[in-house]
């Protein structure tokens, strides 16, 4: 019951932003699907009859966009085509772009708008340009009002703005809405980050996997003391790097609640083979929480790590910096977060392949720098106290949920973990604080390396080349 407990606190843990960007995804699921076909013109806003006749009439009006009496379902834009938009303001659809479009604002919407239960896509395929309203380059604007938008961003270019507000200064709500960025670059020049939650106390996030995010001027998280604003928000970090001039945002009460905003650096990722930074150079009135910690009990990352400071900030301000896995420390005044030298598995410098490094004083967290291969690894972990092969069975399945191709308990004391390395020479790091309860403590292990299949069909076919000489020879 203990590990199934554990287990189940770590995956709500993992899956809880999965869970809460997805709400507005399930609500589109039974509704229908239109395909942009351009029809001989690459306008799409200003003529209705551009789209599929199956189309709600009312999801126009000519130069203003989408409407919010727009029929709900799913609007795709595929690959290949080109439309322009003339600044959205619409409510329960999702847009699914992959091709170019541009997006004018106009003299009723400020930019691109997200009034409520709105997702929009922006494909890899695609590129993207937010304009003013005279059709010059500058960088637009997004503002996401209301509840329950989100925007995904998998384009791989470069994408400019003005202003982006994760939930709006407009007295009408402002909760549960959600950027996520994969790849490619967000710049702009002020981002705001859960400033509005009038409506609820649902958390507003930024969430990056990869790719790039640029503030030049201020990352507002939190609430806007300069407003008075009730704001709640957070930024999430599990790959990609996110930097920002100056940063500011502050404890909100709602509704006789304390709602602090925070930056949650997640090492690790998602999969246990990324890590994400975040650097501030500017002026820091921050009085939320950074805080560091392992994205799971047991990772592989890459190298880099050691000369790569997580979390640089100028100043400390009123910024406190939570390290939640004692694998990493603070430096210089707490101005940067680093991998810890002193958890350093002792004897590990020369820790060699195929050979097996015993700890005089069990560890129940540490790193080591592997041994270079190109091929996957078998790790044993040799642990102790885990009482039975049932709990050594149990333990394995803890770390090997969705984290690794297998983990196998052999007896009670011994794990064996195989898993690929993504460079040579990665860091293995092991955090099982939260297996507290069984006191599970490493005392050593050992790796072996596993061929790739490609490397195992060459010798099975050369094995084969040998049994048919061989064969031959009889004759």
């Amino acid at each position: 019951m203990l590990v199934e407990d554990l287990m189940r606190s770590f995956s709500k843990k993992l899956l809880g932003i999965a869970l809460s960007v997805g709400l507005t995804v399930s609500a589109f699921a039974q509704d229908p699907t239109f395909v942009w076909t351009g029809n001989g013109t690459n306008d799409l806003i200003s003529n209705s009859a551009n789209w599929p006749t199956t189309m709600g009439s009312q999801f126009f009006q000519n130069g203003y966009g989408l409407l919010t009496t727009a029929q709900r379902g799913t609007y795709v834009i595929p690959a290949g085509s080109s439309a322009t938009a003339y600044g959205f303001d619409v409510t329960n659809v999702t847009l699914d772009f992959d091709g170019d479009i541009t997006s004018v604002r106009n003299n009723r919407f400020n930019g691109f708008w997200m009034r409520n239960n709105m997702t929009v896509i922006l494909g890899p395929n695609g590129s993207y340009t937010f304009q003013q309203l005279d059709g010059s380059a500058d960088a637009g604007q997004i503002t996401m009002q209301g509840a329950n938008n989100r925007i995904e961003y998998h384009m791989q270019g470069t994408l400019p703005f003005q202003a982006i507000f994760i939930g709006a200064y407009d007295g009408n709500g402002g909760q549960n809405n959600h950027l996520e960025q994969y790849a490619g670059k967000i710049s702009s020049e002020f981002t705001y980050v859960g400033t509005m939650n009038t409506g609820g106390t649902e958390q507003n996030t930024l969430t990056l996997y990869g790719g790039t995010y640029e503030v030049s001027h201020t990352l507002l998280v939190g609430l806007d003391t300069a407003r008075g604003t009730h704001g709640n928000g957070a930024v999430n970090i599990y790959g990609g790097a996110i930097s920002t001039v100056n940063m500011d945002g502050a404890v909100a009460t709602i509704n006789g609640a304390q709602f602090v905003p925070s930056v949650n650096l997640f090492i690790g990722g998602v999969d246990g083979t990324d890590f994400g930074t975040f650097a501030m150079t500017g002026n820091n009135t921050f009085s939320g929480d950074f805080n560091v910690q392992m994205a799971m009990p047991l990772t592989v990352l890459d190298p880099s790590i050691l000369n790569t400071n997580i979390i640089s900030l100028s100043t400390v301000g009123n910024t406190k910096v939570n390290l939640k896995s004692e694998l990493f420390t603070t430096a210089n005044d707490g101005k940067m977060v680093v991998l810890d030298t002193a958890k350093k598995l002792a004897g590990s410098d020369t820790y060699a392949l195929n050979g097996t490094l015993e700890l005089t004083d069990p560890v129940s967290e540490g790193w080591i720098e592997l041994p270079d291969s190109s091929n996957p690894f078998t790790v044993e972990l040799f642990t102790n106290d885990l009482g039975s092969m049932t709990a050594a069975e149990e333990f394995a399945a803890w770390l090997g949920e969705d984290f690794f191709a297998n983990a196998e308990a052999l007896d009670s004391s011994t794990i064996q973990l195989t898993f690929s390395p993504e460079n040579s020479d990665d860091v293995f790091m092991f955090d099982f604080t939260n297996y507290a309860a069984a006191n599970v403590k490493l005392h050593g292990f050992s790796t072996s390396e596993v061929p790739e299949p490609s490397a195992w069909a060459l010798m099975l076919l050369g094995a084969a080349g040998l049994v048919t000489l061989r064969s031959r020879k009889r004759k």
